[in-house]
C-alpha cells in the first residue's frame, strides 16, 4: 500500500491518553495528530516518529467550530479515506470552571462530531470514538428536556441553556459530570441520525 493511500486515523488531543491511542493504533495509518498545545504536539510528534509512524499533526482549538473543520479537512487531503476519529480532548474540573469546561468538553464535542459529520466523508464502517467517563453516571439528574436539549440542540444554541447552567455553578465537579452525560448524549444522538 502507497503510503498517500494509507487509511487515516485522526487523534484529537495528543495528552496521554491520545498520544496513547496514535501509538497503539496508528500502525498501517497516516495518524492526523491534533491538539491545542505546540508543546504536547512537539512531544508527541517525537514519540511517534520514534515508533516509526507516519504522522501530520495539526493545532485545533476544539472549542472553535472552523479550527475542527481545518482538521476535518486536512484528514481528508492527506490520500487515504478516515478509518478512524477518536477525541481524547477534555479539561477536567481542576483545570477549569463550569464555563471552561462547558465550553470544552460540550461544545468541543459536539464541534468534532458536527464537523467529521458534515464536513468530510466517513466511509462506512469508519468510527468516530469520544473518550468519556464514569462521571456522566455520578452528576445531578438532568430533566428530560435538558438532556434532548444537550443531545440536538444547534452548536450555536448548545450552551444557552439556564438548567444546565444553573446546576453547573454548584461546583465543578458537577459542571464536569453534566458535560460528560452531555457528550454520551450527543454521540447517541448522531449515531442514531445516520443510516447503519
Amino acid at each position: 500500500m502507497a503510503l498517500d493511500t494509507l487509511p487515516v486515523l485522526v487523534v484529537i488531543g495528543g495528552g496521554g491518553i491520545g498520544l496513547a491511542t496514535a501509538l497503539r493504533l496508528g500502525q498501517g495509518h497516516h495518524i492526523l495528530l491534533a491538539s491545542r498545545s505546540a508543546s504536547t504536539l512537539a512531544s508527541a510528534s517525537e514519540a511517534l516518529k520514534q515508533a516509526g509512524h507516519k504522522f501530520t499533526t495539526q493545532q485545533v482549538d476544539v472549542t472553535s467550530y472552523a479550527s475542527v473543520r481545518a482538521v476535518a479537512k486536512a484528514a481528508a487531503s492527506l490520500g487515504g479515506a478516515i478509518a478512524a476519529v477518536v477525541l481524547t480532548s477534555a479539561i477536567s474540573p481542576s483545570m477549569g470552571d463550569a464555563a471552561k469546561i462547558y465550553e470544552v468538553d460540550v461544545l468541543g464535542t459536539a464541534n468534532v462530531i458536527a464537523a467529521f459529520g458534515a464536513e468530510v466523508e466517513m466511509p462506512r464502517g469508519s468510527s468516530l470514538v469520544c473518550v468519556g467517563s464514569m462521571a456522566q453516571y455520578m452528576g445531578p439528574p438532568m430533566s428530560d428536556a435538558l438532556e434532548r436539549h444537550l443531545a440536538l440542540a444547534p452548536l450555536g444554541e448548545l450552551l444557552k441553556n439556564e438548567e444546565m447552567w444553573e446546576m453547573g455553578r454548584a461546583h465543578e465537579g458537577a459542571a464536569y459530570c453534566i458535560a460528560k452525560k452531555a457528550n454520551v448524549l450527543r454521540v447517541a444522538a448522531a449515531a442514531a441520525s445516520k443510516e447503519c
